[in-house]
Protein backbone atom coordinates (compact mmCIF):
# COMPACT_ATOMS: atom_id res chain seq x y z
CA UNK A 1 0.00 0.00 0.00
CA UNK A 2 2.59 2.42 1.06
CA UNK A 3 4.20 1.43 -2.40
CA UNK A 4 1.12 2.42 -4.14
CA UNK A 5 0.70 5.79 -2.51
CA UNK A 6 4.52 6.84 -3.15
CA UNK A 7 3.88 5.53 -6.69
CA UNK A 8 0.79 7.84 -7.33
CA UNK A 9 2.54 10.78 -5.00
CA UNK A 10 5.39 10.91 -7.81
CA UNK A 11 3.07 10.70 -10.61
CA UNK A 12 1.33 13.50 -9.40
CA UNK A 13 4.47 15.44 -8.64
CA UNK A 14 5.95 14.78 -12.36
CA UNK A 15 2.14 15.68 -14.09
CA UNK A 16 2.33 19.05 -12.30
CA UNK A 17 6.06 19.88 -13.01
CA UNK A 18 5.17 18.62 -16.64
CA UNK A 19 1.88 21.05 -16.76
CA UNK A 20 4.13 23.78 -15.04
CA UNK A 21 7.21 23.34 -18.20
CA UNK A 22 4.59 23.59 -20.60
CA UNK A 23 2.51 26.13 -19.30
CA UNK A 24 6.34 28.25 -19.64
CA UNK A 25 6.93 27.57 -22.96
CA UNK A 26 3.84 28.54 -24.30
CA UNK A 27 4.75 32.09 -22.57
CA UNK A 28 7.91 31.92 -24.10
CA UNK A 29 7.47 30.67 -27.34
CA UNK A 30 7.93 33.13 -29.86
CA UNK A 31 4.64 33.32 -32.10
CA UNK A 32 5.02 33.55 -35.74
CA UNK A 33 3.27 36.90 -37.36
CA UNK A 34 3.92 37.41 -40.94
CA UNK A 35 4.73 41.33 -41.71
CA UNK A 36 2.34 42.56 -44.40
CA UNK A 37 5.36 43.26 -47.52
CA UNK A 38 4.30 46.59 -49.25
CA UNK A 39 4.89 46.18 -53.34
CA UNK A 40 7.66 48.11 -54.24
CA UNK A 41 5.10 49.54 -57.01
CA UNK A 42 1.32 49.11 -56.66
CA UNK A 43 1.00 49.41 -60.34
CA UNK A 44 2.29 49.03 -63.43
CA UNK A 45 -0.68 49.85 -65.66
CA UNK A 46 0.37 53.28 -67.56
CA UNK A 47 4.13 53.24 -67.23
CA UNK A 48 6.74 53.05 -69.65
CA UNK A 49 10.00 50.96 -69.74
CA UNK A 50 12.63 50.62 -71.62
CA UNK A 51 13.29 46.74 -72.38
CA UNK A 52 16.48 44.67 -73.15
CA UNK A 53 17.73 41.51 -72.66
CA UNK A 54 21.11 38.70 -73.42
CA UNK A 55 19.78 37.52 -76.29
CA UNK A 56 18.97 40.33 -78.52
CA UNK A 57 21.67 43.30 -78.77
CA UNK A 58 19.64 45.70 -80.86
CA UNK A 59 16.46 44.80 -79.19
CA UNK A 60 16.14 47.75 -77.17
CA UNK A 61 12.88 49.55 -76.97
CA UNK A 62 10.09 50.54 -74.86
CA UNK A 63 6.99 48.80 -73.18
CA UNK A 64 3.82 50.86 -71.82
CA UNK A 65 1.84 48.91 -69.64
CA UNK A 66 -1.73 50.30 -71.21
CA UNK A 67 -4.92 50.10 -69.47
CA UNK A 68 -7.21 46.89 -70.28
CA UNK A 69 -4.12 44.77 -69.90
CA UNK A 70 -3.10 46.10 -73.33
CA UNK A 71 0.63 45.98 -73.97
CA UNK A 72 2.08 48.98 -76.62
CA UNK A 73 5.63 48.49 -77.78
CA UNK A 74 7.87 51.04 -80.07
CA UNK A 75 9.72 47.82 -81.31
CA UNK A 76 10.54 48.24 -85.07
CA UNK A 77 9.40 44.85 -86.09
CA UNK A 78 6.32 44.56 -84.27
CA UNK A 79 3.96 45.00 -87.02
CA UNK A 80 0.75 43.06 -85.34
CA UNK A 81 1.01 44.85 -81.76
CA UNK A 82 -2.90 44.56 -81.36
CA UNK A 83 -2.39 40.76 -80.49
CA UNK A 84 0.75 41.90 -77.69
CA UNK A 85 -0.86 41.70 -73.92
CA UNK A 86 0.18 41.72 -70.27
CA UNK A 87 -1.17 40.64 -66.48
CA UNK A 88 -0.33 40.66 -63.28
CA UNK A 89 -0.15 38.56 -60.22
CA UNK A 90 1.76 39.80 -57.10
CA UNK A 91 4.82 41.15 -57.87
CA UNK A 92 4.57 38.50 -60.83
CA UNK A 93 4.48 40.21 -64.37
CA UNK A 94 3.67 37.87 -67.40
CA UNK A 95 4.21 39.87 -71.25
CA UNK A 96 2.41 38.37 -74.21
CA UNK A 97 4.10 38.96 -77.54
CA UNK A 98 2.15 37.66 -81.08
CA UNK A 99 -0.60 35.69 -79.82
CA UNK A 100 1.77 34.25 -76.93
CA UNK A 101 4.28 33.37 -79.52
CA UNK A 102 6.64 34.36 -77.08
CA UNK A 103 5.79 34.52 -73.11
CA UNK A 104 7.42 36.29 -70.63
CA UNK A 105 7.15 36.14 -66.71
CA UNK A 106 9.04 37.97 -64.53
CA UNK A 107 9.22 39.44 -60.78
CA UNK A 108 9.04 43.27 -59.68
CA UNK A 109 12.41 44.04 -58.16
CA UNK A 110 11.87 47.36 -57.14
CA UNK A 111 10.21 50.27 -58.41
CA UNK A 112 12.43 50.60 -61.49
CA UNK A 113 12.95 47.52 -62.59
CA UNK A 114 11.28 44.18 -63.44
CA UNK A 115 13.62 41.29 -64.60
CA UNK A 116 12.59 37.67 -65.95
CA UNK A 117 13.04 34.70 -68.53
CA UNK A 118 11.15 34.69 -71.79
CA UNK A 119 10.53 31.19 -73.40
CA UNK A 120 8.91 30.91 -77.59
CA UNK A 121 7.07 28.00 -78.72
CA UNK A 122 9.99 26.53 -80.22
CA UNK A 123 11.79 26.52 -76.45
CA UNK A 124 14.37 29.35 -77.12
CA UNK A 125 14.77 30.82 -73.45
CA UNK A 126 16.30 34.50 -72.81
CA UNK A 127 16.82 36.88 -70.04
CA UNK A 128 15.13 40.28 -69.84
CA UNK A 129 14.97 43.20 -68.14
CA UNK A 130 12.71 46.36 -67.97
CA UNK A 131 14.05 49.78 -66.39
CA UNK A 132 11.18 51.66 -65.92
CA UNK A 133 11.26 54.92 -67.53
CA UNK A 134 10.49 58.31 -65.40
CA UNK A 135 7.95 61.01 -66.77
Amino acid sequence: MKKLLFAISVIAAFASCKKQVIEEAKETRPVYRPEIVKSPIDTIEGTKWMYSDDRHESWNFEITFEPDEVLSTTHDDDQTSENDSWSRRGESVFIYFNDKYATYKGQIISDSLITGKATNVNDTTWMWELKRIKE
